[in-house]
């Protein structure tokens, strides 16, 4: 691992409490990871598990299967990777086979629309928890001794459960911030299935009206930023 990741990265990336957690009970998280460049697993809910497990085969290096990275290891079946380093511990670097070693590009790990302090195998989890992984960047500046870059911040969405055909509904738009402040994001894209239903204005607003009964699913985009979680509305007649 080269040294001048473990600055800027090492609380997102790696395991780096130096006494070992109290496990935490298994429960049923939410879990999403986001791909550069399409999600790779969808949003959806597993249940933790007691068992912990290794990535490397080395029985010393334990992940706790009740924390972020025995949720990840249950949304993929096992599908995803991490390098293991003495004294740190381990950091996720493959998903679903994308492979993001750290630098420049890493997998982000949060839970809660923020930032985690720990790495995903150290980071026990509540049931109900929101757990995402992302791609983010930091391209090293080692005279500022900092990321030169924006990091790539994730989106969120709010809107009504339910809602009435031929009545207008609006969604607001957030981003999200390490620490986890939501402020409001303008131009942000909201789609409903494929279709495009509209932009966000200055203060995170879109509008749009509602033409047919049904369930929709909304999603917000923007360049430069992580795709919101989905939400669904119920439309009644």
């Amino acid at each position: 691992m080269k040294s001048r990741i473990l600055g800027p990265l090492a609380g997102t990336l790696l395991l780096l409490a130096a006494a070992s957690p109290a496990l935490a009970a298994p429960a049923r998280v939410h879990i999403r990871v986001e791909g550069q460049k399409k999600t790779l697993v969808s949003e959806r809910t597993v249940r933790t598990q007691r068992a912990s497990f290794t990535k490397d085969g080395n029985p010393a290096h334990t992940c706790s299967g009740t924390s972020g990275g025995g949720a990840l290891q249950v949304a993929t079946h096992g599908a995803w990777g991490a390098k293991y380093s003495d004294g740190l511990g381990y950091f996720v670097s493959t998903i679903r086979g994308e492979t993001h070693p750290g630098s420049p590009d890493y997998w982000a790990f949060w839970v809660n629309h923020r930032a985690a302090s720990a790495g995903a195998c150290t980071t026990e989890l509540r049931p109900g928890d929101d757990v995402l992984f992302f791609v983010d960047r930091c391209d090293y500046d080692t005279v500022k001794q900092a990321c030169a870059n924006k990091p790539f911040l994730p989106l969120g969405l709010r809107v009504r459960r339910k809602a009435r055909r031929n009545h207008c509904l609006t969604a607001h738009i957030v981003v999200y911030s390490p620490s986890g402040k939501a402020s409001p994001v303008r131009g942000a894209a909201v789609y409903s299935g494929r279709r495009r239903v509209g932009r966000t204005d200055g203060r995170g607003r879109v509008r749009f009206h509602l033409r047919r009964a049904g369930r929709i699913v909304l999603v917000a985009r923007k360049a430069g930023a992580v795709t919101s979680e989905p939400e669904a509305v119920r439309v009644s007649k």
